[in-house]
This record gives structure tokens, C-alpha cells and sequence, in this order.
């Protein structure tokens, strides 16, 4: 049993610190145990109070695995991919009319390291709502795309990291009720990215954004928290 729980750890962890990785076989271990009385071993009482105790323990060894064993490849030469999505429905009475609406956003990146911590790329946005009210239907769509730059300030060893980001967008806007429209839109983000393993992180982003439309005079100003992810591709290495 000890030695699988090694072979799992060295696997994840890689070349982590010694102490680390012997911290996450002993959780590894308990596990293992944990899948042989769920699977194999007949059920008994004291079982059940050994199986209850593990499966408390159960998400803490995961945690800590995670959490332990992660960090992001945000070195020269690497590659980033990722982004962010949602979806919403609507549904309401304004003034006594059934008003339903649903909306899609996607916005995915790709950007590349050009020296440790610090990357540049390009983001694309596309955004689509529908609006049905007494029996007539709204359609509306957004789509555009722009440069981005984003530093992280801590060093690539951390588990977990701090970013800042700027980024601009140039986008077109149709819908059924009105004529095509071109906007810009200027975005300022920070959070922290907890990184799951070598190659993903989970990113919560706080964001402001300073988007306007010319041909309407429509100035906006928002702040908006959004929950993303981002893929570190290994730069290959060549050995001559």
C-alpha cells in the first residue's frame, strides 16, 4: 500500500519538497484504505465507524493535494488558453406583460509568455440575448475581439498567484430592432488564480470596464466579478 501511495504522489507532485510529498502518501494511503473497505472488505460495524471517519477526511486530503502539489508554468515560452462563460434566464412581469429573456456570453483567450510572469495575447467576446414579450421577439448578438497583457506577481512556484490585467476590445453589435452598431471597450481585472495542477488554474476575477458606443453616445461604466479557468502548455524543451 505505501509503496502505490508513492507512485500516485510522485506522478502528481513531481519534484516537490520531500516533506510535502510525504505528507500527501500518508492521505494517499489512508484513501487506498478507505476503496478497500468500500469495495472489498465485508461490511461490519467497525468498518462503518472507519468508513464514516475517512469519508470526513476524504475532502481534506483532496484539498490538500491540490493545493500542495500545483503551480502554474507561467515561464518564457509557455502558452495560455482559457476563458470564461455563462448563461441566464429571465423570466418576469414588467407592467403586466410576461416578459422572458435568456443570454449567452463567451469569451475564450490565448496568450503566450514572452518572459517569466508576463503575457500577451488576444481575447475574443461573443455575446447573444433573446427577449420574448406579447408575442414579439427581441434578438441581439455581439461579437468582437482584442489584445490583452497580463502579469502575475508572484513567482511560478506558488500554488497560488495574483494577476492584473488590461485589455481592449473592438466589437460589432446587430439586432433585430435596430442597425448594426461598432463599440470599444477598455477592461481593468485583478484576482487570484489557484492553479489545480501544473497545467490548470481556476481564476476569480474582479473587473472594470469602460465600454462606448460612438454612433449612440452610450458611455457605460461597470464592475462585474467573473469565474474563469486558463491552460498552461508546456514550452517543449530540445536537448542537442
Amino acid at each position: 500500500m505505501p509503496q502505490k501511495a508513492q507512485i500516485f504522489t510522485d506522478a502528481f507532485c513531481g519534484d516537490n519538497s520531500s516533506l510535502t510529498k510525504s505528507i500527501l502518501e500518508i492521505g494517499i494511503q489512508n484513501l487506498l484504505k478507505l476503496a478497500t473497505l468500500l469495495i472489498i472488505e465485508p461490511y461490519t460495524e467497525q468498518h462503518d465507524s472507519i468508513r464514516n471517519m475517512k469519508k470526513k477526511l476524504l475532502p481534506i486530503f483532496i484539498i490538500v493535494l491540490a493545493v500542495n502539489c500545483a503551480n502554474g508554468q507561467i515561464t518564457k515560452g509557455n502558452w495560455m488558453v482559457g476563458g470564461n462563460g455563462s448563461f441566464s434566464s429571465q423570466k418576469e412581469i414588467l407592467n403586466s406583460i410576461d416578459v422572458k429573456g435568456i443570454g449567452i456570453h463567451l469569451s475564450p483567450s490565448a496568450g503566450y509568455f514572452f518572459v517569466n510572469k508576463l503575457a500577451g495575447g488576444l481575447r475574443a467576446r461573443f455575446d447573444y440575448a433573446k427577449v420574448e414579450y406579447t408575442g414579439v421577439t427581441s434578438n441581439s448578438s455581439q461579437f468582437g475581439f482584442g489584445p490583452f497583457i497580463r502579469y502575475y506577481f508572484l513567482t511560478p512556484e506558488k500554488n497560488i498567484n495574483l494577476f492584473a490585467e488590461s485589455a481592449y476590445q473592438y466589437s460589432r453589435n446587430s439586432g433585430s430592432n435596430s442597425a448594426s452598431q461598432n463599440s470599444n471597450a477598455f477592461t481593468f481585472s485583478a484576482g487570484p488564480v489557484i492553479y489545480l495542477n501544473s497545467s490548470v488554474g481556476i481564476e476569480l476575477t474582479a473587473s472594470y470596464e469602460l465600454y462606448d458606443i460612438k454612433a449612440t453616445g452610450v458611455n457605460t461604466k461597470t464592475f462585474f466579478l467573473s469565474i474563469g479557468f486558463q491552460i498552461h502548455l508546456l514550452r517543449e524543451s530540445n536537448n542537442y
